[in-house]
């Protein structure tokens, strides 16, 4: 069986756009995205721009990263939702 590196690389390119844009919608940084995912936010600045590929298991970690970032803040907010019923008068 042949990979085609090139639609690979295609895909990993989009992908990382859509990283970009969940990672944009929620305010996470590039900063706590690349601490997150252990890679070096020059790494992936280079990525974003297209003067690097991005290999596999940089994807993955980027992608795994940006799964429990947005876990946190989902469960972040969801406890702050909570504490302002909390605090709200019961009818």
């Amino acid at each position: 069986m042949q990979i085609n590196h090139e639609s690979d690389l295609g895909s990993n390119m989009q992908e990382i756009d859509e990283i970009d844009t969940s990672r944009d919608k929620a305010k996470i940084t590039r900063k706590a995205l690349c601490a997150r995912a252990g890679i070096d936010a020059d790494t992936y600045t280079r990525i974003a721009k297209r003067r690097n590929e991005p290999n596999l298991r940089t994807m993955r970690r980027l992608r795994a990263a940006l799964e429990a970032l947005l876990e946190e803040a989902d469960a972040e907010e969801a406890g702050q939702q909570a504490a302002i019923e909390a605090c709200e008068p019961q009818s």
